[in-house]
């Protein structure tokens, strides 16, 4: 703020992960700053974070010292300067409830939210340059100010569940919808491998409608709105939290058929998600044999990964309920392939603290004993051949822990076959 070239002005503070977490804390604690923009780190750890030095803490009284003191959160409950957070639905360093809270607490009408489905420590290109760009619409001012997507109202129209939000801001809408996570809201459990389902949203106006499903009145959700403007900058409303109390006014709708994985067809939307995340599903699309959408994925000898198989490093689901995961395989002669799902227990596991936080959740304290179990893998064998077939697996609720689920399907053996896979299903048992 000393150098001659500074417009004292117009300080930001910018950061990303740990460093997200810090721009989060000076922008509440230095009044010189007066806008500021976060990638996945914030505040409120104790909803959940894999910061280590939060981690390492002993006890629930750290934690109170912790969260008066080091924890970003509050200062800016006081505070109120533009600010945009970008939330990656299933971030394993800080978890959404702890992002989300933060971003709520925030006072001011100049803060966003950004709360990108199905991405873990990572954004699409798009949504880095719409964080970076929040300097231009604050700082700068070359910009229009973000869109702001207001409250989001929950209210029964015709018989059916309506979501339905209002927004302030001039920038062109090129499309909204709202998303729905299905499953207990617990802080320290399953974010990494949540599912979240997109809901095309009806414009009409400054005002976007959807109609989310409610499969059961025994299975809480959490909700929110989000606009795409025309530029892809993508800002969201606070999410909601539907608990059992709330759903007892609903419509339950019967025979929701919903698939927890992202693209059950294989489109290039889904493979480009996971190798962006450096996990790679396998094999080459292959356009012109598929059983459904637009394209399979084909295993050939000595092609790309195809000794490791179709492989899914993190399997959404839907917390605390069974599931069934089915996919259909294809061979050019007869090929035995092994379906393998592996459950993967919640990170923290070695940490007391963690497991102390864990235990005042209600929900998640029977499963406190059971945090480090040891896990056990679930395996089916079928001949695939010239003809389209299904592979599946019941995937059962378990008193154990699951954050999310591994798959694997492979041969058994070394072949000289191409084999495809295509339409893979994780389809959510719905409570009564």
């Amino acid at each position: 703020s000393q150098r001659p070239q500074v417009d004292t002005k117009r300080i930001g503070v910018a950061g990303a992960s740990y460093g997200g977490v810090f721009a989060t804390l000076v922008a509440g604690a230095d009044s010189r700053i007066k806008a500021g923009f976060s990638f996945f780190g914030a505040g409120h750890h104790e909803l959940g974070s894999n910061l280590p030095q939060f981690q390492k803490m002993s006890s629930l009284e750290d934690v109170a010292g912790w969260t008066r003191t080091f924890d970003p959160a509050f200062r800016l409950k006081k505070r109120a300067i533009p600010f945009l957070w970008g939330l990656a639905f299933n971030d394993n360093w800080f978890y959404f409830p702890a992002v989300a809270q933060t971003f709520m607490d925030a006072v001011g009408d100049g803060k966003r939210l950004l709360i990108q489905p199905h991405w873990e420590h990572g954004f699409p290109p798009h949504t880095d340059q719409a964080l970076i760009d929040f300097m231009d619409t604050t700082l700068m001012r070359t910009r229009l100010p973000y869109n702001a997507p207001g409250n989001l109202a929950i209210q029964v129209v015709d018989g059916q569940t309506m979501a339905e939000f209002y927004w302030t801001g001039d920038n062109p809408v090129a499309k909204a919808e709202v998303v729905v996570s299905y499953g207990e809201p617990a802080g320290w459990l399953g974010w990494r491998g949540r599912a979240a389902f997109t809901f095309p949203a009806t414009i009409a106006g400054k005002r976007a409608r959807a109609r989310i499903p409610v499969p059961s009145r025994n299975l809480p959700l959490i909700v929110w709105g989000s606009l795409h403007d025309s530029n892809r900058v993508l800002t969201s409303t606070a999410p909601v939290t539907l608990n059992r109390q709330n759903l007892r006014t609903l419509p339950v709708d019967k025979g929701v058929d919903l698939n927890a994985f992202v693209d059950g067809s294989l489109g290039d939307e889904v493979i480009d998600l996971y190798q962006r995340h450096n996990q790679p599903l396998g094999g080459e699309p292959d356009p012109a044999i598929k059983h459904s959408g637009a394209q399979s994925l084909r295993f050939a000898p000595g092609g790309p990964q195809t000794e490791q198989g179709f492989n899914v490093r993190r399997l959404h689901r839907v917390p605390g309920l069974a599931h069934r995961l089915s996919l259909w395989v294809r061979a050019e002669k007869p090929t035995p392939l092994t379906l393998t799902v592996t459950p993967v227990r919640p990170g923290g596991g070695r940490s007391d603290l963690v497991l102390q936080l864990a235990a005042r959740d209600p929900w998640l304290k029977p499963m406190v004993p059971h945090w480090n179990a040891p896990v056990e893998p679930q395996t089916v064998t079928r001949e695939a051949d010239g003809d389209w077939k299904e592979i599946a697996i019941e995937v059962p609720k378990t008193e154990a822990p699951v954050d999310f689920y591994r798959l694997r399907l492979s041969p058994d053996k070394t072949t000289d076959a191409t084999w495809w896979v295509d339409t893979v299903r994780m389809q959510p048992i719905w409570p009564e």
